[in-house]
């Protein structure tokens, strides 16, 4: 539905968006309460609605609607438990990420980044630290939210190698010592510029970045799962439904939008454009082309480097599928660790803790896959297997998980486990974009046809039954190729 309702939009004569908002209770039945519709409309008419609302302290529930293959912005949802991180400074930590994330954008694609190019939207509770922040990067954007979720994940990658593999021995030093201030350095203009690339936040602030979840596990408060196709972003001066707290400009915001000041005759009319300009510039997907536009990629591969793909002097190119259906794939933390987390403690048939070894995450279908080793129990046989692992798949939008293996035998059987359910506060929210029996059929017709195409898995001398990378890789591509038929 969203994809025809942004195939529509793109056909009108006038400049027409989508957008989505939670519907109130209209019906007896609790069932339709926060129920997801969706509108078209242009900027400046929603723009007057909400304006208006919250004037008056009726803050609606719109989102913007990023849809598949649309070039945007690059933005971040940041986020963590203020009652299990009492420790945590937010305000400091998002001056620490914004510092690092100039840094690797100007040594990536060579483009400065200053601290006013960051749009920084606050939604903090007593109990929840909540931002948002969209880069509104000089003349550059990047291809898709997908292209730009790679670019996130690798920032995070490499936000953990350097704190996995460097000693916190220099500047604050001791793990009880005060946290450093982050300040951007204010030029002679009034902008506010990130130091250079080569001075980047130390380890310790780094590590101030990891928060503990209410798994008890230590992540980096960046959402990694906001980056997947026809994703639904809050809007500024918007609420969740049922919620107080409205996405306002934060205090600590740099960001000053452009406008034509002599257009404003007073005070006050000047006071409206700016906020009216705030909010356009705020919209993920509000990006326009002029000469010298730059449209940003990052491609990806197993050693979690990463490249714009336009300077092709750069050796650290990393793979990706550069079509409609994007996968990401890796060995360390998927988009959704607590879900990696939880997967942890189902994988404990018979005593033997598993391990997961691999994981490909299809984001058209919203499907991950973990590939699991040290631990062979098949649910079709009711015992571990000797010499074939097993893999749990994980459907987001239906929010269960199943167990099939690499087996011959239970592959030939068509073997799939019942459905379980996710724990409700390990489900995401997605828009609808894929057909659930579209998705089964996809994963199961393509493991039936990788058993009759080769004969040879037949038997049981395929090494300790694991599927290498290439194997896995190419069981992904299948999949997702099937999904787009």
């Amino acid at each position: 539905m969203v994809q025809d309702l942004s195939s529509y939009s793109c056909v009108q004569a006038t400049d027409v968006h989508v957008f989505a908002f939670e519907a109130e209770n209209v019906t007896a039945d609790t069932a339709t309460k926060g129920q997801r519709k969706y509108i078209i409309t242009n900027y400046l008419q929603l723009w007057h609605t909400i304006y208006h609302l919250a004037a008056r302290g009726k803050y609606p529930t719109f989102y913007e609607v990023i849809p598949e293959g649309s070039a945007c912005k690059l933005y971040f949802d940041l986020e963590f438990s203020r009652f299990l991180n009492k420790e945590c400074c937010g305000a400091e930590m998002v001056n620490t990420f914004i510092q690092f994330v100039c840094a690797e954008i100007m040594e990536i694609y060579q483009i400065q980044c200053v601290i006013d190019h960051v749009i920084n939207l606050d939604a903090t509770t007593p109990s929840k630290f909540s931002r948002h922040l969209i880069f509104s990067l000089p003349q550059a954007v990047f291809k898709d939210n997908v292209q730009a979720g790679n670019f996130v994940h690798y920032l995070c990658e490499k936000i953990r190698k350097i704190c996995q593999t460097e000693s916190p021995t220099e500047s604050d030093g001791e793990p009880g010592a005060k946290r450093q201030k982050q300040k951007g350095e204010k030029t002679g203009s009034g902008r506010y510029r990130v130091p250079d690339p080569e001075s980047r936040p130390n380890t310790p602030l780094l590590q101030k970045l990891f928060i503990e979840n209410k798994d008890g596990l230590s992540v980096l408060f960046v959402d990694q799962g906001v980056y997947t196709r026809n994703r639904n972003f809050r809007l500024y001066k918007c609420i969740k439904l049922g919620k107080a707290n409205p996405l306002l400009m934060a205090k600590d915001n740099k960001y000053k939008p452009r406008i034509n000041r002599k257009s404003s005759t007073n005070q006050a009319m000047c006071e409206a454009t700016m906020e009216r300009q705030f909010f356009l510039d705020s919209l993920i997907t509000n990006v326009s082309y002029c000469p010298g536009t730059r449209v940003l990629t990052m491609e990806r591969n197993d050693d979690q480097k990463a490249r714009n793909v336009s300077h092709s002097h750069r050796k650290d190119a990393i793979k990706t599928q550069g079509e409609p259906g994007e996968l990401l794939e890796g060995f360390d933390h998927s988009p959704y660790p607590n879900i990696d987390a939880f997967i942890c403690t189902v994988i404990t048939n018979g005593g033997i803790q598993g391990v997961i070894r691999r994981w490909v995450y299809f984001t058209q279908g919203q499907l991950l896959v973990y590939d699991i080793i040290k631990n062979r129990w098949c649910g079709n046989i009711h015992r571990q297997h000797k010499s074939n692992n097993i893999m749990i798949l994980v459907d987001l939008r239906r929010g269960v998980y199943y167990q099939k293996c690499h087996d011959p035998d239970c592959k030939a059987a068509g073997y799939k486990s019942p459905d379980t359910a996710l724990p409700p506060q390990l489900i995401p929210s997605f828009g609808d974009d894929v057909d659930d029996d579209e998705l089964l059929a996809a994963v199961t017709a393509v493991e039936e046809r990788e058993s009759q195409k080769d004969p040879s898995c037949n038997t049981t001398s395929h090494n300790v039954g694991e599927l290498s990378d290439q194997e896995l890789l190419a069981s992904a591509l299948q999949v997702e190729g099937d999904l787009q038929q």
